[in-house]
């Protein structure tokens, strides 16, 4: 009998995509690249400042501060794979306005300019680089001791992903912080400072501004607002917390993923014809719908899932039955992609930033880049988990359901 040839360690099987596959062999250079070019900003940027250090400190502590004494529902987050389940304070969407609050309050006052996000753009990014890193280094030193360590990925892996599910600073969850509060908190507050620069150099604000300002705000009050589902997903549940999202919560995401902001106090007499308007606030209520019912959608699921009906009656509830009594659900928007909440993202993201229009940069497209490689990343991660963990289950819901993010194209 001939011994069957095995295929080359690491190499696409029949249950490998190609773009997995892709994606792991480019792993380390896109991790070494990002890395190389966080540190190349402590010689790039001009050294922090008195003001961007108070700026920065003063926003970053004022949200670890208010994340332990604003009151907020508690909710259980999933049962974790060693049997413990974490209980998380939802109080982000107070946090949220009394941050907003404070930030027009203090302008009034004149206790500082509303542009300042601007006037000091170049310090605070440096700031922020040596935020990130130093918090980086704290949970990691933090998680080679704990009993939560995960098991090693090699030492590059170890440190881009983590080594700690659900890891801890100063007593709050690192992932409801830095991707809740640093993160997005941190993205409108920048935001607004853009547009209150552009009134007040122009005297008015652009209606791309206003766009580009307004989705990210509500955006924003959308996930505080269900600041309880977020707990169930899974980047809360199964997704270690690392440089990557330390160092991208931190930098990349309140500055690099607000350059439509920047161009368009830049260029601030910049408009857009009507029709362009309307087809993307087209194009981001449509995302922001179907990522919301397909968020809502999953959580109902996880949450109960002998539920028949969702959506006032109009979504069937289905599942495929796996082992141990797991269930996948099969049914309303997740029949049409095994992540649609992904595809309204994606849609989401793309609005977000051409209220900056195409002729600026390919950078005013920060956060639509951002996000993309983000959410397609993430769902070869996530569907090898879901493959390991449902078996079966997972290859018949794959085979029912063959497209992994955009209905009937991707």
């Amino acid at each position: 009998m001939t011994k069957q040839k095995e295929a080359p360690k690491g190499a696409p099987t029949a249950h490998t995509s190609t773009w997995s596959y892709l994606s792991e062999a480019g792993a380390p250079i896109v991790i070494i690249g990002f890395m190389t070019f966080s540190v190349l900003l402590f010689y790039l940027m001009p050294n922090p400042t008195i003001s961007s250090l108070s700026i920065y400190s003063s926003f970053f502590f004022l949200q670890l501060f208010l994340s332990y004494i604003i009151p907020g529902q508690y909710s259980k987050g999933l049962v974790l794979a060693d049997g413990t389940q974490e209980v998380y304070l939802c109080n982000g969407l107070r946090c949220y306005l009394i941050t907003i609050a404070i930030f027009f309050l203090g302008g009034f006052l004149k206790l500082w300019n509303l542009g300042l996000a601007y006037d000091n753009l170049l310090p605070l990014v440096s700031t922020s680089n040596y935020f990130a890193w130093a918090s980086w280094l704290y949970i990691y030193i933090k998680g080679l001791s704990s009993p939560k360590r995960e098991p090693t990925e090699g030492v590059l892996n170890d440190i881009w992903y983590g080594i700690e599910l659900n890891p801890k600073m100063f007593g709050s969850d690192c992932t409801l912080f830095f991707d809740g509060r640093v993160s997005l908190i941190g993205v409108v507050m920048v935001g607004l400072s853009y547009a209150c620069k552009q009134y007040e150099l122009a005297g008015y604000i652009s209606t791309p501004m206003l766009l580009f300002t307004a989705f990210f705000s509500i955006y924003m009050f959308d996930f505080f607002w269900f600041e309880d589902h977020f707990i169930t997903t899974f980047d809360v549940a199964y997704e270690k917390f690392g440089w990557m999202l330390t160092w991208g919560d931190t930098v990349w995401m309140p500055f690099f993923c607000n350059l439509t902001g920047y161009f368009l106090v830049e260029d601030y007499r910049y408009e857009q014809p009507k029709w362009q308007i309307a087809l993307i606030v087209i194009i981001w209520v449509s995302g922001y719908i179907f990522a919301r019912i397909a968020n809502a959608q999953k959580d109902a699921f996880k949450r109960d899932p002998s539920k028949k009906t969702f959506f006032y009656g109009l979504i069937k509830q289905d599942y495929i039955s796996a082992d141990e009594g797991k269930k996948v659900l099969s049914s309303g928007l997740w029949s049409l992609s095994r992540h649609p909440n992904y595809f309204g993202e994606l849609a989401n993201s793309l609005a977000m930033c051409l209220p900056g229009g195409i002729t600026h940069s390919i950078f005013s497209f920060g956060y639509t880049i951002f996000i993309w490689a983000l959410l397609i990343t993430r769902f070869e991660r996530d569907d090898r988990k879901c493959n390991n963990k449902y078996k079966q289950a997972w290859k018949e819901y794959s085979r029912r359901t063959p497209y992994k993010i955009v209905p009937y194209l991707y």
